[in-house]
């Protein structure tokens, strides 16, 4: 008895251990067999290079029985083994085109369908604060749950107001859906309403679009003022879609705060408004549209409820064609026949593995004979495009006359390069120029003698004597503070910041700008034949007085320069903090895009009016 029962395990254990080879031996095969057809004809043609070869061209001139005598053909020589690489390379390489398999995986082809487009409600009545903190906030942080329990499955988003918006298509990516959420607001619609209908058109129009059968909607809302919308509900429900309701808002209701004042939203006749939410209404919604209704306020189990409906198995139409249509992929082993394959190819190519240095030499730099730009334009020309194109730093290099080359430097922000150039050039406006870059460059008393100068030329220089006063009025102040008095330190201290925020009082840009940007018509030898921008002395004159706003836009100026020199000194760690600290001053408005968007697709489509429309 007892051999028996031994007998009996061993016959278990031996078919256990023999049925994975038996279903591996019964599923080989191969995906491409094709292939095969091709080795007999690549091996005849291997087995005639290699014949044509040896002998080919001796056997014209000479007896075959003769041949291995005169061209010593002997074992040595006649290398059978990398004859045998060969064919074996070759015999390798076709069997893994033909794709050998043995072993399959099954693939469904059917997507989930576990679609869901969001609904949410953006109009006025959703700021009220019957739910704490709003309505709308509840709402978003209940769409952000549900988009954290969606595991598969397209989502998109689509608010509405007066009219409808698509922020998001159906995506699986629900983390671009989160990154627009939080910015919703109702102050982002072009117009304010309450038409649910244009949403829902909205979302068949995207199911239509995407070829998607047995969707889910969901209506985050407080109520449906929109008589239409029930139609839309039905239109869904045609197609085989699911419309839910996930209500906001209590049935007492609660005032709405306006944004911009400490009071409340009325009506006509300044009567305070109280929306109530309205169940009634939503839930004929979800009945006509084979959904479920759910209260955020009052279900605490909303989000979760939702989810699982929303999953694809609560959906007996997907989840029969999910089961029925799948389709079976083989893994295809040929790659791994391959290996082999390049290990022989190592022994077939050694010689001539010097001429792949060849291909590994860097290749030599292009060279160029002249600049096409030089075929028509001369360099002036050039300089005077850049310049009015605002690269002053590159027209200060390709200018040719000095005074030119001043302007571009002063432009560019090289007070000191300015100032060179223009120290050999005679004139009233050379040296009024010239004191104004000293002047932008903080050498004070050089720009007063250069003004001087200026002013002695030309008497009736109004410009020049405007910015001398203003300069010597700062180096007075200059010389004032540096006077010690030990007894009003504190006091000199607080008038020592504004002096440098005085200090910011240069030479008037305007004028400045127009004599630097453009030299006077007296080097007239400077001007370009082909670009007749340069305005003549009267005109600088009459357009360089300077205005208090002239003064202002200077200072701002001064300061960021000053800021930027300061950045300068710092260290990279510094520098990052102190760029940082700038960009927060950037007012942050992630809805800003969104509301742009919105306004110009309300423009483009030019709904006709429905009537008399809520604003809330």
């Amino acid at each position: 008895m007892a051999s028996r029962c031994i007998h009996s395990r061993l016959s278990v254990d031996t078919v256990v251990t023999i049925a994975p080879q038996a279903i591996m031996i019964e599923m080989f095969h191969f995906l491409r067999p094709l292939w095969f057809v091709a080795l007999p004809p690549l091996l005849f043609l291997l087995w005639r290079w290699w014949q044509t070869h040896d002998t080919g061209a001796w056997k014209q001139v000479c007896d075959p029985a003769l041949l291995a005598f005169v061209l010593d053909i002997g074992p040595g020589q006649d290398n059978k083994t990398r004859r045998g690489f060969a064919v074996l390379a070759l015999v390798l390489t076709i069997t893994a085109l033909a794709g050998p398999t043995w072993e399959k995986l099954p693939q469904p082809v059917f997507q989930t369908g576990n679609d869901l487009i969001v609904i949410l409600d953006l109009s006025n009545s959703m700021n009220s604060i019957d739910i704490s903190p709003s309505r709308l906030v509840q709402a978003r942080y209940a769409i952000a749950d549900l988009l954290k329990l969606r595991t598969e499955g397209n989502t998109a988003l689509i608010v509405y107001a007066a009219d409808a918006f698509v922020v998001t298509p159906l995506t699986s990516d629900t983390a671009t859906i989160n990154s627009h959420l939080m910015s919703l607001d109702t102050q982002l619609m072009p117009a304010q309403g309450s038409r649910l209908s244009t949403a829902l058109e909205a979302a068949l129009r995207l199911l239509k679009q995407a070829g998607v059968a047995g969707a889910h909607i969901l209506v985050t809302s407080d109520g449906v003022e929109d008589e239409d919308a029930l139609n839309q509900v039905q239109r869904l429900a045609a197609g085989g879609h699911r419309v839910s309701v996930l209500a906001i808002g209590t049935p007492q209701g609660a005032p709405i705060p306006l944004s911009d004042s400490d009071g409340f939203v009325t009506d006509r006749n300044h009567a305070i408004v109280i929306p109530q939410l309205d169940e009634v209404a939503l839930r004929q919604l979800t009945t006509t549209g084979g959904g479920i209704y759910r209260t955020l306020e009052t279900d605490h189990h909303a989000i979760e409820q939702l989810s699982r409906l929303f999953e694809p198995d609560n959906n007996p139409q997907v989840a029969t064609q999910r089961d029925s249509r799948q389709a079976d992929i083989w893994r295809e082993q040929g790659p791994w026949l391959l290996i082999p394959v390049i290990a022989l190819a190592l022994f077939a190519f050694r010689r001539g593995v010097l001429l792949l240095l060849v291909f590994l030499l860097p290749l030599p730099d292009q060279a160029y004979a002249i600049d096409w730009n030089n075929w028509w334009l001369t360099p002036d020309q050039q300089a005077q495009r850049a310049f009015v194109a605002g690269d002053h730093a590159g027209a200060s290099h390709l200018f040719t006359q000095p005074d030119w080359q001043s302007a571009a430097h002063y432009r560019a922000g090289e007070h000191q390069q300015a100032a060179e150039r223009l120290n050999d050039i005679p004139g009233a406006t050379a040296a009024y120029n010239r004191a104004n870059a000293l002047a932008m460059q903080g050498e004070l008393q050089a720009a007063i003698d250069a003004y001087q100068q200026a002013i002695t030329t030309t008497p009736d220089f109004d410009d020049a004597i405007y910015n001398r006063d203003l300069v010597q009025q700062r180096l007075q102040e200059q010389q004032q503070q540096s006077q010690p008095d030990e007894s009003n330190q504190a006091e000199e201290s607080k008038d020592g910041e504004d002096g440098d925020d005085n200090q910011n009082r240069q030479p008037s840009s305007s004028s400045q700008d127009s004599n630097e940007g453009d030299p006077s018509e007296s080097t007239g030898s400077n001007q370009s034949s082909e670009e007749n921008v340069q305005p003549s002395s009267e005109d600088d004159s009459e357009s360089s007085q300077p205005t208090e706003a002239d003064r202002k836009q200077e200072d701002d100026s001064q300061q960021a320069a000053d800021d930027a020199r300061q950045t300068d000194d710092l260290s990279p760690d510094e520098q990052q903090i102190a760029h940082e600290q700038w960009l927060r001053r950037i007012p942050d408005d992630p809805g800003g895009l969104l509301r742009r968007k919105f306004l110009y697709q309300y423009q483009q489509r030019e709904r006709a009016p429905t009537g008399d429309r809520q604003a809330w």
